[in-house]
């Protein structure tokens, strides 16, 4: 991506993208609202008590927004992100026009996620401050389509995506180590963003080497992957596994935490989960291009792994989160017993 980035071309295309997409009424929206501000409150008391996961006291800091209002909160972070890793360039190479060309496809991949999302945990990393909290967002018109595409119970569903980004919050704000640890993967993923040509030429001749021996050439990185580093390809299978870990987690307590008061919850995954592997036009091709499919694949890896944990050594999912070293490894997500045996979790089992 370029070092330079028209942010007024980056929200003029996103608009274009969202011109045509479906908006409530002001009476659906504050109906949103209200349920919220019963649902927030005690969907955070639910996951504490299911996860054992504390945060420190203190109101939830969370928005209803507009698609619109959800680009805008991103951009601060796109900006930060960006501005950092323009700091550590070493090139400076700038092309007549390559501002606007970026923005327009940044903008083009917000405006799309933007009618997608229905809620999110923002960390607010451009404010730079690791005892900061961060902040929750629900995109109102994106929830409010699906209840009414898919005949979900309204306050039902608005409590399970609670639960899933309270989860999130819980995380991130309850686990000691969770944020510097996560920002310290963005900050080696940006330091180690400047590949040299010898470092590309490597990875093509160990990519060859693959190939010819009959080795599986492309991973989970696709294409991607043969054109990274050793160091970034270590950076980023530690990044996948904390973050399959935090979205599986995730979506096993928003399907287990409010089961007398959710009992739709198992419908709502089902459901969801069935449009996410089964895209159709534009939907496919914008998982396509930004890999959304292997992200899920993870994710559910994420899941998989607490489930196995979880009947394997009941009450031991908790260990994922005692420091950095306990995140599972690519070879532990297939290997969950050798996992309970290095945490010394005393119930493993292998029936």
């Amino acid at each position: 991506m370029a070092e330079k980035i028209s942010w007024t071309a980056v929200m003029a295309s996103a608009k274009v993208v969202l011109a045509g997409s479906p908006k409530p009424s002001n009476r659906e929206i504050e109906e949103l609202k209200r349920d919220l501000d019963e649902i927030v409150p005690t969907a955070r008391r639910q996951v504490e008590s299911y996860t054992g996961l504390e945060v420190p006291p203190g109101a939830v800091d969370y928005r209803v927004l507009s698609r619109e209002g959800w680009l805008e909160a991103n951009l601060d972070s796109y900006r930060y992100l960006i501005s950092k890793l323009a700091n550590r360039s070493v090139a400076n190479l700038e092309l007549p026009g390559a501002d606007v060309v970026s923005g327009i496809g940044l903008g083009v991949v917000m405006g799309w996620m933007a009618t997608r999302v229905l809620g999110q945990y923002d960390l607010l990393l451009q404010n730079g401050a690791d005892n900061q909290s961060g902040s929750l967002y629900f995109v109102a018109p994106n929830i409010i389509e699906v209840e009414r595409r898919f005949g979900f119970q309204k306050k039902q569903f608005r409590h399970w995506v609670a639960l899933h980004e309270l989860t999130h919050r819980a995380q991130f704000e309850g686990v000691p180590w969770f944020k510097s640890y996560f920002t310290s993967l963005v900050d080696e993923m940006l330091d180690a963003s400047q590949v040299s040509s010898s470092e590309v030429l490597d990875s093509l001749g160990r990519g060859l080497k693959r190939f010819v021996s009959g080795e599986k050439v492309l991973g989970e990185m696709g294409v991607a992957g043969l054109f990274v580093s050793e160091r970034q390809r270590n950076i980023m299978e530690k990044t996948t596994s904390l973050m399959s870990i935090a979205e599986g987690h995730g979506d096993w307590v928003m399907d287990r935490a409010a089961t007398g008061t959710i009992p739709e919850a198992w419908q709502f995954s089902k459901t969801l989960g069935q449009r996410r592997s089964s895209p159709q036009g534009a939907a496919r091709f914008m998982q396509s291009i930004l890999g959304l499919e292997a992200k899920m694949n993870q994710y559910a890896r994420g899941e998989r792994f607490i489930e196995e944990v979880e009947r394997l050594a009941p009450g031991s999912s908790h260990l994922v989160w005692t420091s950095p070293e306990s995140i599972p490894t690519t070879m532990e997500f297939m290997d969950v017993n050798g996992w309970l045996q290095r945490m010394g979790a005393a119930q493993a089992h292998t029936g």
